[in-house]
Parts: structure tokens; C-alpha cells; sequence
């Protein structure tokens, strides 16, 4: 699947949807074309041949669309976060970070101040 084009995916996607929807019509055309509108075991053949497989069909044209959408959006997020790291790069390469005055040379990072004790409600 990965040797396709996506032109190819989206319209073996769009084709399957449409034979899908194609074999419904013809199940409920079938199935409602019978005189005796009653008998419901005759209707049982539209129904699992055109009905079911219809189906089957829909959902694989809908699965392949969702997947070809989600690499879609994978491969474009993907370069985002690579246009991303270039620009961090480019920004650490021309900044050098400067020592801060509290360090007296020692590489020790200056002190914070202790955490703030909880919040307590007076009652």
C-alpha cells in the first residue's frame, strides 16, 4: 500500500464507497421489488448479498480513507517537528548562553527560595 500514490489510494477508497453504496440500492431495490411484501424469507437474499457485502464494502472504502487521512497528517506533522528542530538549532547555534552572575565560576546553579507552605482555610 505504501507503493502507491495517494491519488491511487483516495480513488480505490472513493470506488469501493460507491460500489458499496451501488450494491445496497440494488439489495433494497431487490428486496422491495417482490410482490409478496410480506414473506420476509424471501427477501433474505438481497439482504445478505447486496445488503451485507454493501456494507463490507463501505466500511473497507472508509477504513482506507481513514488510514491514507492518517499517514496524510502523520507525514505532515512530522515535518513540521523537523522544521521545528532546525529553527531551535539554528537559534542554540547563534546564541551562546551566558553564565550567571551567582555562579562565582563554580558551575553551581544559584539557590531558589523554599516552596511556599500550603494554602489553610481559617475556620
Amino acid at each position: 500500500m505504501n507503493n502507491l500514490s495517494p491519488n491511487a489510494t483516495r480513488y480505490t477508497a472513493i470506488g469501493l464507497v460507491l460500489f458499496g453504496l451501488l450494491f445496497i440500492f440494488f439489495a433494497w431495490n431487490g428486496a422491495a421489488g417482490l410482490d409478496n411484501g410480506v414473506d420476509i424469507r424471501t427477501q433474505f437474499p438481497f439482504l445478505i448479498s447486496g445488503g451485507i457485502g454493501g456494507l463490507a464494502l463501505v466500511a473497507a472504502g472508509l477504513t482506507l480513507i481513514r488510514i491514507f487521512e492518517g499517514r496524510r497528517d502523520t507525514k505532515e506533522v512530522v515535518r513540521h517537528l523537523e522544521r521545528l528542530t532546525a529553527a531551535v538549532e539554528r537559534l542554540a547555534a547563534q546564541e551562546e548562553p551566558q553564565a550567571h552572575p551567582s555562579m562565582n565560576g563554580m558551575g553551581a546553579a544559584p539557590s531558589m527560595p523554599p516552596p511556599a507552605p500550603p494554602f489553610e482555610h481559617a475556620t
